[in-house]
């Protein structure tokens, strides 16, 4: 986990990148239980509140290292520039991290100086080749 302030980021580990929960249970449970969180949450982002669609239902999860085990903790619904927010790295490469940042920046209220101080810290850890950089689950947002 990353603290800057009051945001915790846990990033996923390498071995779980690109691993999609709808593989794991198949593409009608996935969908059942995406169509429940949706209407769970009003059809809103329960980031930022908006409408907009297409909304995602975003999976947070927990690590137990010693264990080797991946966790489903919660899941929650978000509207596209949420979903970035919470996979950096792929925004980074899909060419979108700067709007990822601006969001993240937009919907938490912090100055313009944490989103170039955030976007460094994320950077140079792509730099490192065992770095987890791809997701990340910010908690300061569930409020």
């Amino acid at each position: 986990m990353v603290k800057i302030g009051s945001l915790e980021i846990n990033l996923i580990p390498k071995p779980s990148w690109g691993k999609k929960i709808e593989t794991i249970l198949g593409r009608d449970v996935w969908r059942a239980i995406r169509r429940r969180e949706l209407k769970r949450a009003g059809y809103r982002c329960e980031i930022c509140s908006s409408r907009q669609r297409p909304l995602h239902v975003h999976e947070h999860w927990g690590f137990d290292d010693e264990r080797g085990l991946q966790i489903l903790k919660d899941l929650i619904a978000v509207c596209e520039k949420c979903h970035l927010v919470f996979h950096l790295g792929y925004a980074n490469t899909q060419g979108r991290l700067e709007e990822a940042m601006e969001h993240l920046v937009r919907i938490t209220g912090m100055g313009y100086e944490f989103l170039y101080l955030s976007r460094r810290v994320f950077l140079n850890s792509l730099l490192l080749d065992d770095s987890p950089a791809d997701t990340c689950y910010l908690n300061s947002f569930m409020l």
